[in-house]
């Protein structure tokens, strides 16, 4: 059994993704390079969150956003290249 919830963290990752859609929309024509700077900055934003000995509640939020830009760019490349 695993140590963590799969359920639960799945759940916060759709949660996360309809927030940033709901705030940025859908944007099914941005580049690779376009989702990297996205996908660096949220990474950026784990380190300084452990840099600044941040809460692991902050750290958990910063990484469920980079686990989100990361399924939101693969499934934009899915529908883009696969479909």
């Amino acid at each position: 059994m695993p140590l963590y919830n799969p359920t639960f963290i799945y759940a916060l990752l759709n949660d996360e993704i309809t927030r940033a859609e709901d705030l940025h929309g859908v944007n099914p024509n941005l580049s690779d390079e376009i989702w990297m700077r996205i996908l660096v900055e949220e990474i950026g934003e784990v380190a300084r969150a452990i840099h600044e000995n941040k809460p692991s509640k902050n750290i958990i939020e910063e990484l469920i956003q980079v686990s989100a830009v990361s399924l939101r760019w693969a499934d934009e490349r899915f529908n883009r290249d696969l479909r």
